[in-house]
């Protein structure tokens, strides 16, 4: 069983928190990092619009954040977290894909049902199949977007104990 409780407060407390007057979501390999206990190269950060996302570049900016890259895609910001007793520097991946809801992105824009999982600070969002295919740890597509970036996260993700499904 999923403790999704647990994943609701750790990315509430890590970053979450400071960002409660933007409409944004933690999505993705973060998540999944975090149930299975591996370190977390960097976090994404999901937006309901550019306007929100420009709210949230300003914040981090304001607040010691600094930008260390950026494409097409996405900015990636070094940032010592405020947040009480997970103060410490994260990097955050500012999507530039912007979706309506949590529910919308994880269906649209994740690759593995195993990362298709998001928190606002209040709730998780999941598609279906999500606790089935992490608890057996397989890897099921959800979203096929880029077929050679797919097939490198499969050799990533059956590093760590995941298996492809011939589904």
């Amino acid at each position: 069983m999923v403790d999704y409780k647990s994943i609701v407060k750790y990315f509430y407390e890590l970053i979450l928190c400071e960002l409660t007057d933007i409409d944004c979501w933690v999505g993705g390999g973060s998540i999944l990092s975090f149930l299975d206990k591996r370190e977390m190269y960097d976090i994404d950060l999901y937006f309901s619009s550019e306007e929100e996302r420009t709210k949230c570049v300003n914040y981090l900016l304001k607040n010691g954040g600094v930008k260390v890259d950026d494409n097409d895609y996405t900015s990636k910001f070094s940032y010592n977290n405020k947040s009480g007793s997970k103060n410490r520097n994260i990097l955050l991946d500012l999507i530039k894909v912007y979706y309506k809801n949590p529910t919308e992105c994880m269906e649209n824009e994740i690759d593995f049902s195993v990362c298709a999982i998001a928190t606002d600070g209040m709730e998780v969002y999941k598609v279906p199949n999500f606790e089935p295919d992490f608890l057996k740890r397989r890897l099921i597509f959800n979203n096929i977007q880029n077929t050679f970036l797919n097939m490198i996260r499969v050799v990533k993700y059956t590093k760590r104990g995941y298996s492809i499904s011939e589904e």
